[in-house]
């Protein structure tokens, strides 16, 4: 089977890089099977898209803009965005209609954009978190977040889960359980737009700590601005990456260099030569630095708890070091790093599947008002 001829939309949310670099061995493996692609993006992962896929047609796709808050729970906040972020999905799911007319889409793959979906064509949601975990004075209302997820990922015809199916997975409770959204839920594997490293131990270290940002605002920034003021004041050569496609670049700064962006190629190469890496704890990342064979010194986006959990569980399983941002401390962090053995999570296996038995051949439903 293949999808010669089928026009297929690929929708990442524009919260940070990950949800759009992840989709990118999803494009890879469409072209391979003879799909046409088409990307609807914005802001920084409209721009790293276009870098990977210069040739493919692109869409201009704004979402709602999130910041997370400087103080306070992040939980609250984006309790609060509820009814904006309904209203946006419905503006969404308006404008891919337009565009399944307009542009002939005969599929739709969205990553997390909950109004990325057609009544009128095939339309998949890609997420790793069908178990949204609630902050801990707000466990108790873990089973309405997840009724109010499963009520919009059901608007789909099918839900593709970036993760092992076994037990020995990457995600753990966010993405398995004993129930599942939709009959038609498939695990492809995590989606890294790396290549497993092979042996690297003969490679000598580029880069003496490796720091790599990600996510959205002012909480990107604020951690920017604590691990350079704890580099500046220490001996350790470092490099900052700062997740910002396009913006000037920072000058050398004693031991510390800066650099806006680097390209998929470039980036793979520094995390594999890189003595120490310091991070997010962002699902994307965890599944590069897997592919990568990587351990990692990991920090927590404040108030996600999706972070959180990722954070605490790979901790316990002696895979990375965790630490909350406001105990930030890097050489203690670093310390604890080098003792750790090589990454001893299994094997990166690059499972994807041939999409096209798995994508819905035709829309299987109409529009249900009880979903």
């Amino acid at each position: 089977m293949n999808m010669t001829g089928k026009r297929i939309l690929i929708c990442p949310l524009d919260w940070g890089l990950g949800h759009a670099t992840r989709c990118i061995p999803l494009i890879h493996q469409l072209y391979a099977e003879g799909a046409e692609v088409i990307i609807a993006a914005d802001k920084a992962p409209l721009q790293v898209l276009k870098a990977a896929f210069p040739n493919a047609q692109y869409l201009q796709f704004p979402g709602l803009t999130i910041e997370y808050p400087k103080s306070g729970n992040m939980a609250l906040y984006i309790a609060r965005m509820v009814p904006a972020l309904w209203q946006m999905a419905q503006q969404e799911h308006q404008q891919i209609e337009a565009w399944v007319k307009a542009f002939e889409i005969d599929g739709i793959i969205s990553d997390n954009r909950y109004g990325a979906y057609s009544l009128q064509v095939p339309s998949v949601f890609m997420t790793h978190q069908l178990f949204i975990k609630g902050a801990k004075f707000l466990q108790w209302t873990e089973p309405m977040i997840r009724m109010l997820n499963w009520h919009m990922i059901r608007k789909f015809d099918a839900c593709w889960v970036p993760d092992y199916a076994d037990p020995n997975n990457l995600s753990g409770a966010l993405s398995h359980g004993d129930t599942l959204p939709l009959p038609d839920t498939h695990y492809l594997g995590p989606l890294s737009r790396f290549q497993p490293a092979g042996n690297t131990e003969s490679l000598a270290f580029a880069e003496e700590v490796l720091v790599v940002l990600s996510g959205p605002e002012p909480q990107r920034t604020m951690l920017e601005d604590k691990i350079r003021k704890q580099l500046q004041a220490g001996h350790r050569k470092a490099l900052i990456i700062r997740g910002k496609p396009g913006a000037s670049e920072i000058p050398q700064s004693g031991n510390v260099r800066s650099l806006s962006h680097l390209d998929s190629e470039a980036l793979a190469q520094a995390l594999r030569t890189a003595q120490f890496i310091v991070c997010r704890a962002g699902y994307s990342t965890l599944m590069d630095l897997h592919a990568l064979g990587r351990s990692a010194l990991i920090i927590p986006t404040p108030g996600q708890t999706e972070q959180e959990y990722l954070g605490q569980r790979c901790h316990a399983k002696g895979w990375h070091i965790s630490m909350r941002q406001e105990q930030f401390d890097l050489e203690s962090g670093i310390e604890a790093l080098a003792k750790l053995p090589t990454c001893s999570f299994r094997p990166y296996q690059q499972t994807l599947p041939f999409l096209s038995p798995i994508f819905p051949s035709e829309k299987t439903r109409k529009e249900n008002p009880k979903i």
